[in-house]
């Protein structure tokens, strides 16, 4: 038989294995379950170690599972060290896509790479950041190692599947999204004309091609596109945006003369609202419509009668949330049109789907107040609901967003005019990216 196929039964038998434990200690009860259960998870460990250790292609396949299984249930320790492990074992490869690092410097560890010698002296993947290897040593400095290297390697991702664009007949979704970052609006439209677009579905394909428009100046043909994609929701919600002026709240501290005037605006939103906030409570600033992330409205649904403080309960992810407001508190729910698909890499924030959404129910105006996009770090006002007191769970989750994307992406619309903002976050608007980034690398 060929060691091809051995491999494939070994690395087969594994994955039964792995399968076969996590059913029996997970669903069975009582002493020899018990025992079932120890007996699989001796001859896991020892079959795993037979075969990991003797081959490293079976090595990286195996760990590879074992990361994306760390990152589903976002086990932070676990992702980075099977990540460190698959890149770590590229290194000592014959064929390693990094072997400018091992031939110059002699690198064994990823945690050996220096943000300088990176810059200056090496070609790591230059031509092929898109292949499995590459791509894995991206993520790593993205979530858990350098940004500054991470957001360097992703501009060489960029350049690369923009090639790759250009050979294929058929349109690439992230090469559209690089495009889209690096500001080739008009390039995306030609591209959409003149290539097979069966790789996209309709309503991200009118998505993509609003947001073309928006980065090209024509606001007029964007909302054309996107009232093609409106639901009776979102219907409802335009008749209260539309002409009113829109003040948006970040999580920072306000005194009182900046709640005065955001009080001043016609529709307050929140971000995350709940009633004991100490800005809310305190100084009794409005609230119309609030916007909620996950994790905020797992802790603002069991108090609902926060819910029946504002006009509008804006979601990001629906499964059910607006049925249960709607049938059983008569509160008006919607889900937000997502900006995930305009970038590369990357999970916009609350600020930026906001933005995103509210500009096409044709505001008269939008400003935003109280942001200052992780300039001063997590300082947020008091009893603001943030992911985790551990800091390191909460520059993890910082990283997973993609901060630098975030910041560019509100930057494009703040440049275009879509919105004001408070003199804090004008100020770090107006800062290219390297400027930034040389100011929030420190923190994460």
């Amino acid at each position: 038989m060929k060691k091809s196929k051995i491999l494939n039964r070994a690395y087969f038998v594994l994955l039964l294995l792995s399968k076969a434990k996590i059913h029996v200690c997970n669903n069975k009860k009582g002493f020899f379950a018990f025992m079932e259960c120890k007996l699989l998870g001796v001859l896991f460990v020892s079959f795993e170690f037979l075969i990991v250790s003797h081959h490293s292609g079976i090595k990286v396949a195996w760990f590879h599972l074992k990361y994306r299984r760390a990152m589903s249930i976002n086990n932070r320790v676990g992702a980075e060290y099977y990540l460190k492990e698959i890149i770590n074992k590229y290194f000592s490869m014959k064929d390693s896509p990094y072997i400018d690092l091992v031939r110059h410097y002699g690198y064994g560890d990823v945690n050996d790479i220096l943000y300088d010698e990176f810059i200056d002296k090496t070609t790591i993947c230059y031509k092929e950041l898109t292949k499995f290897s590459c791509y894995q040593i991206y993520q790593y400095f993205k979530l858990f190692g350098d940004i500054r290297i991470a957001d360097k390697l992703k501009n060489r991702l960029r350049d690369a599947l923009i090639f790759e664009q250009e050979l294929c007949s058929y349109v690439i979704p992230d090469a559209l999204s690089v495009m889209l970052e690096n500001d080739l609006g008009l390039k995306v439209i030609h591209l959409l004309s003149k290539k097979d677009t069966s790789t996209l579905q309709s309503t991200h394909l009118i998505e993509i091609k609003a947001y073309a428009y928006l980065l090209m100046g024509n606001l007029e043909k964007s909302k054309q596109l996107w009232d093609r994609v409106v639901c009776d929701a979102d219907k409802q919600f335009k008749k209260l945006i539309s002409g009113k002026s829109i003040a948006i709240v970040g999580p920072k501290t306000m005194n009182d003369k900046v709640i005065q005037e955001v009080n001043s605006f016609d529709i307050v939103i929140h971000i995350n609202y709940l009633k004991n906030n100490q800005n809310n409570k305190v100084h009794g600033l409005c609230a119309d419509i609030s916007y909620y992330n996950n994790a905020s409205w797992d802790i603002a649904s069991n108090d609902v009668e926060v819910f029946s403080l504002l006009n509008w309960v804006v979601v990001k992810d629906e499964t059910g949330k607006c049925d249960r407001l709607e049938r059983g508190l008569n509160i008006q729910c919607r889900k937000s049109f997502s900006a995930n698909l305009m970038l590369l890499e990357w999970i916009p924030g609350l600020i930026q789907v906001i933005l995103y959404d509210l500009i096409r129910f044709n505001p008269l105006s939008i400003k935003l107040f109280s942001a200052d996009f992780y300039f001063d770090g997590f300082n947020y006002r008091e009893k603001y609901q943030i992911i985790s007191a551990d800091i390191d769970d909460r520059l993890y989750w910082l990283r997973l967003h993609d901060l630098v994307s975030n910041f560019d992406f509100v930057q494009k619309m703040y440049r275009l005019g879509l919105f004001k903002a408070d003199n804090r976050a004008r100020e770090i608007l107006l800062l290219d990216k390297v400027e930034y980034l040389k100011k929030v690398y420190p923190l994460a």
